[in-house]
């Protein structure tokens, strides 16, 4: 992969995620589960985001191009991910005192 492509392939996976993380936050704040608002993308999210680190760094033995749509594929889902995992997280170790103007 040249570095134009890979370049290419964060600009790309950026635009995604500010697509995916409003949506994300609107699954999040409609959800109201026994074990809270929050937990549940912890715990689920866990693994799947770990199997996706794993593979987003590995390299399967294809063409240049079956490589350049493995990467696009697992760095997008390991992307979206995160997003599941990442802003539950923040919103629980958030400041409770912090003001907004601060």
């Amino acid at each position: 992969m040249t570095s134009s492509a890979a370049a290419f392939m964060f600009f790309i996976v950026r635009i995604l995620d500010a697509v995916s993380d409003p949506l994300v936050v609107m699954i999040i704040d409609k959800t109201n589960t026994k074990y809270g608002k929050f937990r549940p993308f912890l715990l689920y999210g866990a693994v799947p985001f770990a199997i996706l680190a794993i593979l987003c760094f590995s390299t399967p033995q294809l063409s240049e191009g079956g490589k350049m749509i493995y990467a696009y594929a697992t760095y997008i889902a390991l992307s979206v991910c995160y997003t599941f995992v990442n802003v539950p997280y923040g919103a629980l170790t958030r400041d409770q005192h912090e003001s907004v103007l601060a």
